[in-house]
C-alpha cells in the first residue's frame, strides 16, 4: 500500500532540557530554510536562548549521554561507544561554572532529603563520573577547588582520599567539616565510612545513627547503618534495619 509513497520532511523541532536553568531549549527547523531557536518554560512561555544557556545545555546533554536515564521508547540515546570530540576539555569547564549551582537539581534518587554540595545530583554524576575510570586524583582537584563553598564538599574530597589509602587525611577534613556543620547527612555518613575503613567499628555505628537520625528516610543511611550492624556480628540488627 505504501511503497510508492515517498515521505519529504519538511520541518522538525529539536529539543533539550536545561536542568539548572528548567528550560526546555527548542530548535525549529524548516527545510530549506532557517532554524529559529527559543526556550520554553512551565508556563508554556517562550524565552531567548543566551550564550550562556547554549553552554548549560551541551554540559546537560554530555551529562545524559555519559548517564543516560532509564529506557524510554520516544528518547534515543547515543550507542555507549561513541565519543564526543574532546569530551573532557568540553565537560570539566562548563562543570566548574555550574557546580556551585548544583543544589537545584535536588538529591539524586532521594527527593525527600535536602541536597547539599556533596550529595546532589550533579556532585554524584561528577565523582562517578571520575569513579568510573579510577580517576581519583583528578576528583581531588575537581572537588577539591570548592572546598570553600560548603563543608559538605569535604565529605566527596575525604572520600577520594580513602580510596587512595589515606584514611588519615579524609577523617581530618571530616572531622573539621563536623565541627562546622554537625547536620550534614554526607559528612556524617562519611565519617561513619572511614571509621568502617580503619575498624573503628563502634564508633562506625555512633555516626551511622547520627546520619539515620538526620535523614530517617534517606536509603544510604539505612544501608550503611544495616553494614555497620554486619560489621560488628549484629546480623539481627543489620537484617532489621534492611
Amino acid at each position: 500500500m505504501f511503497s510508492q509513497t515517498v515521505f519529504k520532511i519538511v520541518h522538525g523541532t529539536i529539543c533539550s532540557y536545561a536542568a539548572f536553568s528548567k528550560l526546555d531549549v527548542r530548535v525549529d527547523m524548516k527545510i530549506p530554510g532557517s532554524t529559529t531557536a527559543y526556550t520554553v518554560n512551565a508556563r508554556g512561555e517562550r524565552g531567548v536562548v543566551t550564550d550562556e544557556l547554549w553552554a548549560e545545555i551541551r554540559l546537560c546533554s554530555l551529562a545524559r549521554w555519559l548517564n543516560p536515564p532509564p529506557p524510554v521508547r520516544c528518547l534515543r540515546v547515543l550507542e555507549p561507544e561513541y565519543t564526543p570530540v574532546e569530551e573532557q576539555n568540553i565537560l570539566l569547564p562548563i562543570s566548574i561554572d555550574y557546580f556551585p549551582k548544583g543544589n537545584v537539581l535536588g538529591m539524586k534518587d532521594d527527593p525527600t532529603t535536602p541536597a547539599d554540595f556533596g550529595n546532589n545530583a550533579f556532585s554524584v554524576f561528577m565523582r562517578d563520573y571520575f569513579y568510573n575510570t579510577c580517576r581519583f586524583e583528578q576528583s581531588l582537584m575537581f572537588f577539591g577547588q570548592f572546598l570553600d563553598l560548603d563543608p559538605s564538599i569535604s565529605a566527596v574530597v575525604a572520600d577520594c582520599y580513602n580510596r587512595l589509602g589515606d584514611h588519615m587525611t579524609a577523617l581530618h577534613l571530616l572531622e573539621k567539616a563536623y565541627a562546622m556543620r554537625r547536620d550534614c547527612l554526607s559528612v556524617v555518613l562519611g565519617l561513619s565510612r572511614v571509621m568502617r575503613d580503619i575498624s573503628e567499628f563502634p564508633r562506625a555505628l555512633q555516626y551511622a545513627r547520627e546520619a539515620n537520625r538526620i535523614a530517617h528516610t534517606n536509603a544510604d543511611a539505612w544501608l550503611n547503618l544495616s553494614e555497620c550492624y554486619l560489621e560488628l556480628e549484629n546480623y539481627d540488627a543489620a537484617l532489621t534495619t534492611l
